[in-house]
This record gives structure tokens, sequence and C-alpha cells, in this order.
């Protein structure tokens, strides 16, 4: 009997968590940060209707991270790896981080060696507008301007599932 009412208890709980916002097929919200040097950067500079070359990209991997987060730190050289392989082909991984000051972001990425750009998130504005709600998200935005995919959570298939829709989006 307790048994059951546990199992009852952990259904229950599992239904009431909220669902993830996927923003796949959506127009990819605009976003304004400061990179690690103090520079801005705007979503609609590299993407969408709007991104003139040469900065425009025919997608752009926004990677969602945090420098305490496991997951995302197991993920990190696999993304450095994507960008390294793509950026030859308008693709660019960009980390964003999750609340995370300026100053802490330049020092994880001078210590890590990361060679992507950097953006803080440190008032977590992107990562509301981009439904943020697990660490680690990567969103795949389309030259379009639109989210092509939407991973949330540690993901064992990352690189595969992501060069598979990189090649497809820079065929054209």
């Amino acid at each position: 009997m307790l048994a059951r009412a546990l199992l009852l208890l952990a259904v229950g709980a599992t239904l009431a968590a909220p669902a993830h916002r996927t923003l796949s097929g959506q127009a990819a919200p605009l976003l304004a940060l400061r990179d690690v040097h103090d520079r801005m950067v705007f979503l609609r500079d590299l993407v969408g209707p709007s991104a003139r070359p040469p900065m425009r990209k025919k997608a752009l991997v926004l990677d969602f991270f945090a420098t305490f987060c496991k997951p995302c730190q197991r993920e990190l050289p696999h993304v450095v790896e994507l960008n390294e392989r793509w950026k030859s082909k308008d693709v660019e991984v960009i980390l964003i981080g999750f609340g995370e000051t300026p100053e802490t972001l330049a020092e994880f990425a001078l210590q890590k060696n990361i060679p992507l750009r950097v953006l803080s998130d440190r008032y977590n504005v992107a990562s509301k507008q981009y439904g943020v709600d697990q660490l680690p998200r990567v969103v795949v935005v389309g030259a379009d301007g639109k989210v092509k995919e939407d991973l949330v959570g540690d993901h064992e298939n990352l690189v595969e599932e992501l060069e598979k829709l990189l090649t497809t989006l820079t065929a054209a």
C-alpha cells in the first residue's frame, strides 16, 4: 500500500512539473548582450533579415551555460571543436553565461582556453527570453533568424545532432 502511494505521488509530481517551452520554428528572441571584452553583440547583426555581410552567419549555435554547471563543462570541449569545424562555413558557436558576470566569464574563458565568443547574461534577460530553465541549453538559429533546434539538458549525441542540422543549414 505504501509503495503504491509513493508511486502515485511520484507520477503526480512528474505530471505537475512544468513542461519545457520549446522555441523550435519560432523567430529567435532578440538578443543584445555584452561579451567579456565589453563589446555589445546583437543577434540581429548575425542572423535574420537585417544581418549583413561580413557579419552574417548561416547559423548560430547559442550555448547557455554556467561556470558551476558540471554537464556544461563536459559539453564545452565538444562545442569548441564544433566551432572549429564549422566556422569556415559561416557558423558560429556563442557561449552565453547564465547569470554570470563578464569578469567571472573572462577568467573562466582564460583558464579553460576557450576560443569562442562568450557573452554575459548577468541578469538572465536573454535566458528568460529563451525560456532557459535547465542547463545546458543549446539553441540553433538559422540564417533566417528562426530557431531550428532547441536542446535542453545533457545530450550524449549533441555533436552528431548538431552536425546533421548544420549540414542541412549550410547546404543552401
